[in-house]
C-alpha cells in the first residue's frame, strides 16, 4: 500500500469521527419473574455481552427479579477524544507506509546484494578458469620443451655413437688389413717421398687436417691416437717415425676415402676423419 493512500483514508476517517459523536439512548429496566439477559438483549438489538459489561455481571445467566438493568448506553466522544483516535489511526498507518518502505528498501537492497554476489562469483569462475588455462598450458610448454631437450639429447648421443663407431676396434681392424700389407716395403727416411703423387688440392688438403689433428706435431698424443695424422697405435704397429705415420696416413685416406679431399670434406661434415 503506498504511503499517500494510507493518510488519505485516515484523513477522512479522522474527518467523519471529528464531525460529531456517536449517541445511543440507554433504558433503565426492572428485571421481571421470567426476564433473562438474552431476552433483553433480542428486545433491544443489543447483545448479551453488551448488556452484561455495561451492568458489570459476573454472570448474565443470572439476574433477579427487581433488579434494575441498564440496557442500551449512550457514548459520547469528544472533539478532543476523536482527534485523538484520528492522530493514533494517522500515526498507525504511517508507520506501516513506512514498515513497508522498509521491506521495500530491504528487498531491493538484498536483490542488489545477491546480484553483485553473483557478479562475484562470476568472476572468481573465470580467474580460476584463466589461472588453470595458464597452469595448464604452462605444464604443456614444460613438457614440450622437456621433451625436445631428451629428443636433442638422443640425436646427439646417436650422433656420437656413430662417431665413435666410425674409428672402433672393427674399423680399425678394416683399414690395418691395408697397411700391413705394405709393411713389409722398405721405408724410406725422407718423407717427402710420401708427398710424391699428390697434386696440390690433396696436399693441401692433407696440410689443412693435419693443422687441426696436431699441428703438424709427428708426437701429439690423445689417448690411443698418435702421430701427425692422429692415427691409432695399431695402424702403426709401434712404428712411430714420421716416415711410417706419413706412409700410414696415405694409405688410411686412400683406403678409406680415396683422396685427402675427400677426407677433408668428411673432417669438415663429422669432425673427424
Amino acid at each position: 500500500m503506498k504511503l499517500n493512500k494510507v493518510l488519505m483514508s485516515v484523513a477522512t476517517m479522522a474527518g467523519v469521527v471529528a464531525a460529531g459523536s456517536v449517541a445511543a439512548n440507554a433504558d433503565v429496566v426492572t428485571v421481571q419473574q421470567g426476564d433473562t439477559v438474552w431476552g433483553f438483549a433480542q428486545e433491544t438489538n443489543s447483545t448479551v455481552a453488551q448488556i452484561a459489561q455495561q451492568n458489570n455481571l459476573q454472570n448474565p445467566n443470572l439476574i433477579f427479579v427487581g433488579q434494575q438493568l441498564q440496557i442500551g448506553q449512550t457514548v459520547q466522544q469528544s472533539n478532543a477524544q476523536a482527534q485523538a483516535a484520528a492522530a493514533q489511526a494517522q500515526a498507525n498507518a504511517e508507520a506501516q507506509a513506512a514498515a513497508a518502505q522498509q521491506a521495500q528498501d530491504a528487498a531491493a537492497q538484498a536483490a542488489k546484494e545477491q546480484q553483485q554476489a553473483q557478479a562475484n562469483a562470476q568472476a572468481q569462475a573465470a580467474a580460476a578458469q584463466a589461472q588453470q588455462e595458464a597452469q595448464q598450458k604452462a605444464q604443456e610448454e614444460a613438457a614440450a620443451k622437456a621433451a625436445q631437450q631428451a629428443q636433442q639429447k638422443q640425436a646427439d648421443e646417436k650422433q656420437y655413437a656413430q662417431r665413435q663407431n666410425q674409428v672402433n676396434y672393427n674399423n680399425a681392424n678394416r683399414t690395418v688389413q691395408h697397411v700391413v700389407r705394405s709393411t713389409q716395403a722398405p721405408v724410406s727416411n725422407n718423407t717427402s717421398s710420401n708427398n710424391g703423387g699428390l697434386d696440390a688440392a690433396n696436399a693441401a688438403a692433407r696440410a689443412w687436417i693435419v693443422a687441426r689433428e696436431s699441428g703438424g706435431n709427428y708426437n701429439a698424443t690423445n689417448g690411443n691416437y698418435y702421430g701427425k695424422y692422429q692415427l691409432s697405435r695399431s695402424y702403426l704397429h709401434g712404428d712411430y717415425s714420421p716416415a711410417n705415420q706419413d706412409r700410414v696416413a696415405n694409405q688410411y685416406v686412400s683406403s678409406r676415402y680415396g683422396s685427402w679431399v675427400n677426407a677433408e670434406n668428411h673432417w669438415k661434415q663429422c669432425g673427424w676423419y
